[in-house]
């Protein structure tokens, strides 16, 4: 009966919306899961910095596109799900690339084991550092909160 097909296109509809309901739901803590999993390779980054100069101990630091979450952050599906808001370029151009620059420049002082006789030094760059992780921690949380709202194209 004419009902009966009815009832059936409302199911199927039913059906159809709560899938896109379900896959976009996946899709944002997929995509939460992806971000604050870059923000722990990040905080390991430093761990190991911190590691270094307390042990005044030479090591090779990956480069901003080397480490995990450069890696993430200019993967192909990064930049195509969250490419689109300037926030990501103020992420990828800048608050990154000064974090490795900065952690660099504070591990000079471990080839000549001169960290805790220019402590001072050390404390100000690594206070530096937490402050450009944070403004990065907070904008890449902007960024997922745009994500939710309204996707890139």
């Amino acid at each position: 009966s004419r009902e009966d097909v009815e009832k059936v296109q409302e199911m199927v509809i039913g059906f159809r919306d709560k899938s896109q309901e379900n896959r976009r739901n996946v899709d944002l803590a997929l995509t939460r899961m992806l971000m604050d999993l870059a923000k722990i390779s990040h905080l390991i980054f430093k761990l190991n910095a911190h590691e270094a100069i307390i042990e005044e101990k030479d090591i090779r630091m990956s480069g901003d596109k080397e480490c995990e979450f450069g890696m993430w952050l200019n993967s192909e599906e990064s930049v195509k799900k969250i490419g689109c808001y300037p926030e990501y370029k103020t992420i990828k151009d800048h608050l990154h690339k000064q974090i490795h620059e900065l952690t660099k420049k504070a591990l000079e002082c471990t080839k000549e084991n001169t960290c805790i006789l220019h402590k001072e030094k050390t404390i100000k760059n690594f206070e530096e550092i937490e402050n450009i992780s944070h403004k990065l921690s907070q904008t890449l949380d902007s960024v997922f909160d745009k994500y939710t709202k309204e996707p890139c194209k």
